[in-house]
This record gives C-alpha cells, structure tokens and sequence, in this order.
C-alpha cells in the first residue's frame, strides 16, 4: 500500500495511457465511416504523391496542395503518402497522421503542464485529453487543419524547454517545429507571427534571449516559411507560378486571402461559445455531448480566471522567466485569429486553443476540490459516466449519424457495380450524387486515376473520368449503369425504359440485362 501511495501518479498516468490508447485504437480506420470530401480530396493527392512523386494535377511535390482549386496545407498529406508508401493505401494509413498529432497533445501537453504548473495538474490534463469529446474525434479522421494542435503544442514544449535551459540546440529544434507548424493549416500564417511576437517581447523584457538564440530560433522558421511566402507572392500576382522537377509554388484558382479581417469579428464572437459546446458541424462535436461535455463550462471558467491571475502576478515580475506565459501566449493568438478569419466560430479552424481549455479545466478540478474535498470524487464519478455515454454512442452509433458528412454511401456503390456488374468496364456509368459534394474525388479515389488521367480529362468543369460520367443523359442509354441518389425524374424515367435496381445505402444501382 505504501509503495502504490508513493507512486499513484506514475500509476494514474499508466492507467490514463492505456485509456488513451483504446479510445484511439478501437475502431481506428473504420469510425467514421466513409470519408470526408476535404479528407478524400487529400487523400488522393496523399495516394499520388506516395506513387508517382506528384498531386494529382502533376505537379511535383507541392508546398500547397491545390486540392478543390482553393487550397489546402500540405502536411497531413506528405504523411500520409509516408504511411501509405510503408503499409499500402487504406483509410488506416490514411488516417495516421490524425492519430500521431493526437499522440502529439497527448506528450507534449502532459510535459508542458508538468513543467509550468507540477505533476498532479499534468495527470489531470491528460486525463481530459484522453476522455474528452473533441480530442478523441480529432484524432480519428484526416481532416488537415487538426494536425495544428498536435504540432503547435510539439513547438510550445521545445520553446519553453530551450528558455528554461538556454541551450542552443533546443532553439533549433524549437525553430524547426514551428517552421513545420506552418504546414499543417494556413491559418498559422497569422497564428504564429503573432506568438512569436508575443514570446519575443516577453523574453526580451526579461532578458532571457541571447542574440545568438534568436538566430538559432528564427533562422529554421524563416527558411521553412521562405517556400510559403513565395506561395502568397504567387497568389497575390507578385511573382508566376514556380514549377520544377523537384518542387512546384501552385497558382490557385480562388486564393483566400482575403478571409482575414476585422469585419468577421461581430460574427465570430460567439466562438466563445461554440468552443465550449459545439458548431453546427456535428463532426467536430455532438450536441449530446458538447466538446468537452458540458459540466465542464464552470470549470473552464474557474480555470481560467487562476490561470490569468497567476499569469498576471508572474508577468508583473519582470526578472524571472515564468513557463506559463509561453502556452498562454499559444491560446491569446489562437484566438485573436479565430476572431479574424472568416467563420473562426467553427470549432476545428480555432483547434489550437484546446490544449488550455483542457488545462483550465485540471485548474477548475483542483480548486473545487481543495475547497471541498468531497466535490473531487464527485466529479470523477461524473466524468466517468458522461464518459460511459459518449463512448457507447461514438463507438456505436455516431458512424449512421455522419453519413451526411462521411460519402460511405458513394464508395459502397462504386465498389458494387465493380464486383457485381458484368463488363462494367466497357459501359458508361452515371452518377448522380445528390447534395453531396465534389462526388468525382470518391470515384478517382476508388478507381485510382492516374494523374495523367484526372488532368487529360479535367476542363473547366469535372464532366467524366474513365467510363464514369457526372452528367445524366437525357435519355436513358441501354447498355448503362446508374447510381442514383436523389434525382426522381431520372428514376421514373428508368423504371419505365425496364431497368431494375438495387438499393445501396441511400442510392440506387440501376441496370438493365
């Protein structure tokens, strides 16, 4: 008994690991069902660059992937073709990089807490982490943007680190992930200028950053960031298009620049609530449940007050270096940009502020508790049943209930006419996807087109790759096949012509022997 009192916290945070370790794993590659538009769009150029060196419009390793033409960042995809060149193509290998950024939360954030505050609030922390909504399905799926918080937390850790033991090495190594950082969602362009800013005058003021330092920092981030900088000279018409053998700069056709402005604020002031609970995009939360399930509302707040008033007394010292202004100065321009870019309120554009809520909430536990020692096991015993809950509906149902947003349905389909229909090869093969959007990336996914295909066939407007045709004829073809969703003219025109179908998940499979 006393050699597990001695160390219950090395034993909590076993018991945490192994917790984490089962909510990432269970169902990993198959929950969520299907895939997102933006994550089969990725994946594609993931699959193409791991087998012919390019993104599927033939350019050679892209800084910026051009994705549906308006862009999208660059490194989830470099490792996933990692991961796919290693295991094969498959939503696992797809998926990966989501698992390592919340492997990524998961250590750092556990370090960094240890290091600003003491174990026991560390321990806390990466329990939230572990059983929190938000952090659990982030790390499920390949959306590109969620790599943020992962890296983001990485590049805080190596910072306060090379602070604390002003060495060197630490800075470079703090410079190389921050320059990596800036990879994983464009939104870092203004994100990390702004927690830069922030450090620097911070450590200026306490005159704990020799100039040899600074270099060591800023000379990594710099030539990272050169490549994307020239990509914004490219998309604001300051300089052509760069492509090489080695690298490409791509001009996209819609550039989003112009998505950061103060105008957006009025709108984007109800993150402060969305954060919490959750948007209208039930992926990235469950109304049932919240991001952070909703008892933790009090706690947050609770929190977060402590941490200000700490924070507030160290920064008014102005000798001593204080570790918890670093992290602090990550949540500050998190947010200042989610209040500046367009629908910032959106729960996964403003993910690089979830580290610290998670914090806040250990901080919120801990002072409830100490002020009545009762309150702590309630609160675990409440935890653990919302926990209880929110596993058994993820786990269970919350695949049926993101069919809207995961297209399962179309690569179900697909794979049906391919295995079941005669000579499918040599017949047209309409498809009609309803609301669903972009539906030609799922067939160029499934049926692996090359990427000479998908630019031979690409004009102004996706009309058919191979054999499969995204415009129903006006007259039904005899020797067709169609995948149906939701076009009933076209339906009674072919349950007249005598074609008989199969249904496939909400689609219809028509054929005619």
């Amino acid at each position: 008994m006393r050699w597990i009192k001695q160390h219950r916290a090395s034993l909590a945070l076993a018991v945490i690991t192994i917790l984490f370790a089962v909510t990432r794993l269970w169902q990993f590659g198959v929950n969520p069902a299907g895939m997102h538009v933006d994550e089969a769009g990725m994946a594609y150029d993931a699959y193409n660059l791991a087998r012919f060196g390019t993104d599927r419009y033939q350019n050679p390793f892209p800084v910026y992937l051009i994705n549906f033409d308006a862009g999208q960042s660059a490194l989830y995809a470099y490792l996933a073709a990692l991961f796919i060149k290693i295991f094969g193509f498959s939503m696992t290998a797809v998926r990966l990089p989501a698992l390592l950024s919340g492997v990524l939360v998961y250590v750092f954030g556990y370090l960094i807490v240890k290091e600003m505050w003491n174990r026991r609030t560390a321990v806390l922390t990466a329990l939230f982490i572990t059983i929190c909504p938000y952090f659990i399905m982030a790390s499920r799926w390949g959306l590109d943007c969620n790599l943020l918080l992962g890296f983001f937390t990485m590049s805080v850790y190596w910072l306060m680190l090379a602070v604390k033991k002003e060495k060197t090495s630490l800075f470079i190594a703090a410079g190389i992930s921050l320059g990596l950082t800036l990879y994983t969602y464009a939104l870092t362009f203004l994100i990390l200028p702004l927690f830069l800013l922030f450090t620097l005058i911070y450590l200026f003021s306490i005159r704990r950053l020799k100039v040899k330092n600074l270099f060591a920092l800023g000379v990594p981030v710099f030539f990272l960031a050169l490549p994307l900088m020239l990509m914004l000279a490219v998309n604001n018409g300051l300089l052509p298009e760069i492509k090489t053998g080695f690298f490409t700069i791509p001009k996209l056709l819609y550039y989003r620049g112009a998505e950061f402005s103060p105008a957006n604020i009025p709108k984007n002031l109800k993150l402060f609530w969305t954060l919490l609970t959750h948007d209208h995009l039930d992926y990235n939360a469950d109304p049932q449940f919240g991001t952070l399930y909703y008892i933790s509302l009090p706690l947050v707040a609770t929190g977060a007050v402590l941490y200000m008033l700490r924070s507030w007394k160290d920064l008014k010292n102005h000798k001593e270096y204080s570790p918890r202004l670093i992290p602090l100065f990550m949540f500050f321009s998190a947010l200042i940009c989610a209040l500046v870019v367009f629908d910032g309120y959106i729960i996964n554009k403003s993910n690089a502020v979830y580290l610290m809520l998670a914090v806040f909430i250990a901080l919120g536990i801990q002072h409830i508790s100490n002020w009545h020692r009762a309150l702590g096991p309630v609160m675990t015993v409440l935890y653990g049943v919302l926990f209880l809950f929110f596993g058994k509906y993820y786990y269970v149902n919350h695949a049926e209930d993101l069919r809207t947003y995961f297209y399962r349905d179309l690569t179900e389909a697909v794979r049906y006419v391919d295995d079941t229909v005669a000579d499918q090869e040599q017949r047209r093969i309409y498809v009609d996807a309803g609301e669903e959007q972009q539906p030609y990336i799922f067939i160029c996914l499934e049926e692996k087109i090359t990427p000479e295909e998908f630019t031979g066939s690409r004009q102004d407007s996706v009309n058919h790759y191979r054999n499969y045709y995204f415009e129903l004829p006006s007259i039904p073809e005899e020797d067709a096949v169609y995948i149906i969703a939701s076009d009933k003219v076209q339906m009674e025109l072919l349950d007249e012509a005598g074609f008989s179908y199969t249904q496939c998940g909400k689609y219809r499979i028509y054929t005619k022997n």
